[in-house]
């Protein structure tokens, strides 16, 4: 959610705040990594009049991410459910070396926006991406 919002961490205050407020009124839950509107907050919230198909989520979220989390991104998409290694991904974004912090902080900031897991050594993108 805090992605989605528009916030670069779901742990600032300008996240956390809003989100307080936005649960004080009764408008959402929240617990366990999870937020959820409530029956009041359903109702003010805007509903769009077609669900969104999976290619436009995959829009949505590559246009919110920068180039270098975009590039890694795109081949975790195409390989889902699958997994990709760690030196491929790296290979397949187009950078030199798996340990360069040019690689490694936008994959921290991915997995940390819930967009990727790691699974056994290897990277997939998160079910979340997937309808």
């Amino acid at each position: 959610m805090a992605f989605l919002s528009g916030y670069s961490h779901f742990r600032s205050t300008g996240y956390t705040n809003p989100r307080g407020y936005l649960k004080s009124k009764g408008l959402i839950i929240y617990g366990s990594g999870s937020v959820s509107l409530t029956p009041e907050g359903r109702a003010l919230a805007f509903t769009p009049e077609t669900p969104l198909t999976q290619d436009e989520l995959h829009r949505v979220v590559i246009e919110r991410l920068d180039g270098s989390e975009r590039k890694l991104l795109k081949p975790l998409l195409a390989k889902y459910p699958d997994v990709i290694s760690n030196t491929d991904l790296c290979a397949n974004a187009g950078y030199m070396h798996e340990r360069s912090t040019g690689y490694t902080n936008p994959r921290g900031r991915l997995k940390s926006f819930g967009l990727i897991k790691y699974e056994d050594g290897a990277i997939k993108a998160s079910d979340i991406l997937f309808l």
